[in-house]
């Protein structure tokens, strides 16, 4: 038995009747005569002249960020007679704690012992001397470190210029807030 619908409607669907009202990119799709972009990331990123614009200007970016990176020079380390040397500085509850770091290299070339003294300046916005000490302690191949505490004065910056026997280097270091 089979149950009949006598509301005497009926719906008839023909996809070709469909179709050939339909706007031409559609017909085209249905076709398959359609132009798609091609598949695959690379391909896909150089299909059009903007992605390859695009493209090629984050390619340059990221050289430039990269060469940026590997070229600055940081001016809050270095190297005097064959040391390593770190200053840093960080202001806590009204005070400067400075640090320099003496260690001895990875590589054992320098036999460097004896003393060195550092001038460390605290320095303002526009470069002015604030507050000036000058510390020294003698380094004998093993870490040394060469700490003093300066009034927070609007202190943003520290210098340190150290002098061993023979060579002498200039530190530079911004404050950090804590």
């Amino acid at each position: 038995m089979e149950d009949q619908d006598n509301s005497g409607l009926n719906f008839y669907y023909n996809r070709q009747k469909r179709l050939e009202n339909a706007p031409k990119n559609v017909q085209d799709f249905y076709n398959g005569t359609m132009k798609m972009p091609p598949k695959g990331l690379f391909r896909m990123l150089f299909y059009q002249r903007s992605s390859r614009i695009v493209f090629i200007v984050l390619v340059f970016a990221l050289i430039l960020s990269l060469f940026i990176t590997f070229t600055a020079r940081i001016s809050n380390s270095g190297t005097i007679s064959g040391i390593n040397t770190e200053l840093n500085a960080f202001s806590y509850d009204d005070s400067i704690y400075i640090s320099l770091m003496f260690s001895p290299p990875k590589k054992k070339n320098s036999s460097f012992s004896g003393t060195v003294s550092a001038e460390i300046c605290g320095l303002d916005k526009d470069s002015n001397v604030i507050q000036k000490e000058t510390l020294s302690g003698f380094y004998d191949g093993d870490e040394l470190f060469l700490r003093t505490i300066f009034q927070d004065y609007d202190i943003i910056q520290v210098t340190a210029e150290i002098h061993t026997t023979d060579s002498q280097k200039k530190l530079e270091a911004a404050v950090s807030k804590n």
